[in-house]
């Protein structure tokens, strides 16, 4: 890894190499708890998808950030989310189905928050 990471920083010239995630063991969530597509197992693709799509958002970034701006942090999830999905779906590791209703999937499972309006009393 450090070899491949050397070669890499001397083809740029403000090189960056980041982690994705923690080893495997140590990783914050299982398949079953954040996959919509109801993936069995997360595989190495599916991890460079999941890589690859924030490059390209990155890469979007006027700004010149190395990743995209923290506002927009849905849309970039929903768009990871559909990368590792559609991945899931390719390699045979969750059902069939097609980019509607995959798209369908990860805005079903997606979370959002709702807050309450506070009244005067709790000010």
């Amino acid at each position: 890894m450090a070899v491949a990471a050397i070669a890499q920083a001397a083809q740029v010239e403000r090189p960056i190499v980041l982690p994705l995630s923690n080893p495997t063991p140590r990783a914050e969530a299982i398949p079953s708890d954040v996959l919509a597509v109801k993936a069995r197992a997360v595989t190495d693709e599916m991890l460079t998808a999941a890589a690859t799509a924030i490059g390209r958002l990155a890469a979007e970034n006027q700004d010149g950030g190395i990743l995209p701006p923290v506002t927009e942090s849905r849309r970039v999830a929903r768009h990871v989310a559909f990368a590792v999905a559609r991945t899931a779906v390719d390699q045979g590791r969750a059902p069939s189905m097609n980019d509607d209703e995959i798209a369908a999937r990860i805005d079903e499972a997606s979370w959002s928050p709702v807050y309450r309006e506070l009244d005067d009393r709790h000010g």
